[in-house]
């Protein structure tokens, strides 16, 4: 059966009554008529359509939401209709999936850092204006201070893992931050050895060259044994 279409004035509004088999041509020629219509007057008759395509209904959808009036809808053009709108619900919108692949770069820089074991690679997603408040008694802004610190600090070290127990991460336009726990084991020179869970928060924004920590902020637990375990619940 092949797709027909006929327009009939009621009143101060135009019916169109459309029969047979609608496939995405079909729905484009109709979403150019609907063009030349003021969509608040137009009622479309889908009591004699058979069969349609996905095209078919996304045109129909979009001309509901436009505000035609869809007479006598097949029920298999109305669920299908429905689940178009859920699916373009439930569909990750541009700049959710924008903020997803920052949360992701931005993360990455963070383990990477967590695996340095010298200052230019501790600080090579750094801006040069860079803010850092490290765990021992210092402070530095810029890169080059911060580099020679990791430098020294590295030096003494044999070994140094790090495994990231928790991640907290939040990006808002050009702005991004990560918020790890840390367990930091340390094996010296000299032999000796250190444990210790590390609080960081990293602060990045996004410039030319992509994105630059411009804040670091390391501490450890003061005043008793900490699991390293983020609260969530009253205490």
């Amino acid at each position: 059966m092949t797709y027909r279409i006929q327009r009939a004035p009621i009143g101060n509004r135009v019916v169109f009554a459309l029969s047979g088999e609608l496939n995405d041509d079909h729905g484009a020629a109709l979403q150019e008529l609907l063009a030349t219509e003021s969509p608040g007057r137009v009622l479309l008759d889908l009591k004699d359509v058979i069969l349609v395509d996905g095209e078919t209904v996304r045109v129909l959808r979009r001309a509901e939401i436009d505000g035609v009036t869809l007479m006598h809808c097949p029920e298999f053009v109305r669920t299908w209709i429905a689940n178009e709108a859920e699916g373009e619900e439930t569909m990750p919108k541009p700049h959710e999936q924008s903020t997803e692949k920052d949360k992701e770069a931005i993360i990455s820089i963070v383990k990477e850092m967590a695996q340095s074991m010298t200052g230019s690679q501790s600080t090579r997603h750094w801006s040069d204006d860079a803010l850092w408040f490290d765990i021992p008694a210092f402070a530095s802004r810029g890169v080059q201070p911060a580099r020679k610190f990791f430098d020294k600090v590295f030096s003494g070290f044999e070994s140094c893992k790090v495994e990231i127990l928790e991640t907290i991460t939040a990006v808002n336009g050009s702005m991004g931050m990560v918020c790890t726990v840390q367990h930091v084991n340390v094996v010296l020179k000299n032999g000796d050895k250190k444990s210790m869970f590390v609080r960081e928060t990293d602060c990045f924004e996004k410039r030319a060259n992509g994105w630059q920590l411009i804040h670091q902020h390391a501490s450890v637990p003061a005043g008793g044994a900490w699991d390293g375990k983020i609260v969530t619940e009253g205490v």
